[in-house]
């Protein structure tokens, strides 16, 4: 591969540069390392990982529909022991949960996290230190696959240091999702298989032909990257590995075979749960979020998603300039790259980009959607970038070592100042249905034994139970079931994100719930969705108080203790 012929680290050869780069390779773990482990547990939990954690568990969803969608009321104790490990179920029930549920999402991250909760883990929360452990192992993988792309120290500390500090790296690295894993196992797949170019071993094909089969059964979009790789031979470096190349993915495909099949019969797939994804952005609109993803490899200070908070003039600026600085700084280092005598590191990297952007973008293009807008779905696509970066200021080092040193500094800093500022918020934009979650919560939390009504939602739902007093109650009523009567319980009643069509069931007279009086709204949030108008004006109302009623008609509600189908709401 190519080797670019000095480092900023390594002034000379010999023993000394080599302490030198391993002490500075350790030191980038660890500050990696200590900034994934932190605030593990205090993040809520978004309506994604909820769906993560029951199939870890091995429930599933309309498993819980029926346990707590009834139209009764359930202590918040009930919502809770949904989310842990249920005693006697099996491996199997994890991998017919996701077959049956999610087939878009294959099982070998959901089945590493089950061994994980059954050994050491028992609340949700605590589960998402196995995803911390996956994103801290992305930075060994990517320092691995920077020195078989280009044998330069340089190159391996800058890429280390550039995930170590990502935001959009740790936001991953602490879901209780298979986002981290993928990371990690795309940077390892892309070093075996350099390796497997590199000596023709039938032992190399092997391991990284085992490699590419745990990709395909951790993320169902990496096929788009074997399709890339399948083009690589047409590089006149690698021609004579054609045949090996395609037999190992051909083996790989076999081997994931099974689960194409349950994904092509996949209720989600038939049914459409997925469909906002298909909903059309304006093409401006979807290319400035394509701006904002590429950005926040490097720059993210809002929770709500904008990079910088604020809509005065100047953060407004500040905003397009940070878009604009990330387009041209990550082009100036693909032009770079692609200029390069040696063919295959461009190689690699383009196939790491298109094989998980370009199948986004031209689904969009061609059949309407939002797809590609979607920030974690071309992450392979970020490690190629966030390699380009790496090889072009290590290569820039040896020509104008100030500025190179400026850039890097930058970057770094602002990376390290956007983490830090993830970390000091209990939510963020990759949680937005659930980003008002703790607020709502703490709504809920300041009247006793408190019951909250809402007509679905249920994932919401069991993510909020995960913060609510030990006295709450909740309960889901079918939208016909509202009424006065229904309601008429002596204790403080809450509505959880009610619909007008709910609140207008809501009869106006003497000592009931007038619409007007009797209805006060605790939290509201500003616009989440601008450009799905009709989500956003239905979910920024989160919660309504309403006023009891202790008159005549009062009939008291039904009970339940312990375990328990309305459709969810998301």
């Amino acid at each position: 591969m190519a080797k670019l012929p000095a480092s900023p680290v390594v002034a000379r050869e010999g023993r000394t540069g080599l302490r030198l780069a391993v002490v500075a390779l350790v030191l980038i773990l660890a500050l990696g390392s200590a900034l994934r482990l932190s605030q593990v547990p205090a993040k809520v939990l978004s309506g994604d990982e909820i769906y993560s954690a029951l199939r870890i568990s091995g429930s599933s969803l309309a498993r819980v529909k029926r346990e707590l969608a009834d139209g009764r009321v359930h202590p918040v104790q009930a919502w809770q022991a949904q989310l842990r490990h249920r005693p006697g179920s099996r491996a199997m029930d994890t991998t017919l949960a996701l077959a049956q549920e999610a087939p878009e999402h294959p099982p070998l991250y959901y089945l590493a996290a089950r061994a994980w909760q059954r050994q050491f883990a028992a609340d949700p929360t605590d589960l998402r230190l196995l995803s911390a452990l996956f994103g801290i192992a992305l930075i060994p993988a990517i320092a691995l696959l920077a020195w078989e792309l280009w044998q330069s120290t340089a190159a391996v500390l800058i890429s280390a240091a550039l995930v170590s500090v990502c935001p959009l790296d740790l936001l991953y690295a602490q879901e209780l999702r298979e986002y981290s894993l993928w990371a990690t196992l795309t940077a390892l797949v892309a070093w075996l298989l350099l390796r497997a170019f590199r000596t023709d071993r039938r032992s190399d094909w092997m391991l990284y032909g085992t490699g590419l089969t745990a990709l395909l059964y951790t993320q169902v979009l990496s096929l788009g990257l074997v399709a890339a790789y399948s083009l690589l031979p047409l590089l006149p470096p690698w021609r004579q590995s054609r045949r090996a190349l395609l037999l190992t993915h051909a083996g790989a495909l076999i081997a994931f075979s099974p689960w194409i099949g349950v994904a092509m019969q996949g209720q989600m797939l038939q049914s459409g749960h997925n469909i906002w994804t298909a909903s059309s952005l304006p093409l401006p609109l979807l290319s400035w979020n394509w701006g904002l993803n590429l950005t926040r490899l490097w720059l993210d200070l809002d929770p709500g998603g904008r990079l910088i908070s604020g809509d005065e003039p100047l953060q407004v600026g500040l905003r397009a300039l940070a878009v604009v600085g990330a387009v041209l700084g990550t082009g100036l280092a693909w032009n770079w790259l692609l200029r390069q005598p040696d063919r295959r590191p461009a190689g690699l990297l383009l196939a790491l980009l298109l094989g998980s952007v370009l199948p986004l973008i031209v689904a969009d293009l061609l059949l309407g959607g939002s797809r590609s807008s979607v920030a974690r779905y071309p992450q392979p696509g970020y490690l190629a970038v966030q390699l380009a970066v790496a090889g072009a200021l290590a290569h820039l080092w040896l020509q104008r070592r100030q500025l190179a040193l400026l850039l890097a500094a930058l970057v770094l800093l602002l990376g390290l100042r956007s983490s830090l500022e993830v970390l000091a918020t209990p939510t963020w934009w990759s949680k937005l249905g659930n980003i008002d979650q703790a607020q709502i919560a703490t709504a809920v939390n300041q009247w006793p034994r408190p019951l909250l009504i809402s007509e679905g939602y249920l994932p919401r739902l069991l993510a909020l139970s995960t913060q609510l007093r030990q006295d709450a109650d909740l309960q889901i009523l079918p939208a016909g079931a509202l009424t006065s009567a229904t309601l008429s319980l002596n204790r403080p009643l809450l509505l959880y994100r009610p619909s007008q069509a709910w609140l207008g069931r809501l009869p106006t007279r003497p000592g009931g719930f007038g619409a007007t009086p009797a209805l006060r709204q605790l939290v509201r949030t500003p616009s989440r969705y601008p450009y799905l108008p009709d989500v956003d004006a239905h979910t920024r109302l989160w919660l309504i108080q309403l006023a009891t009623n202790d008159g005549p008609d009062a009939q008291p509600l039904e009970r339940v203790p312990g375990h328990g189908g309305d459709q969810d709401r998301r």
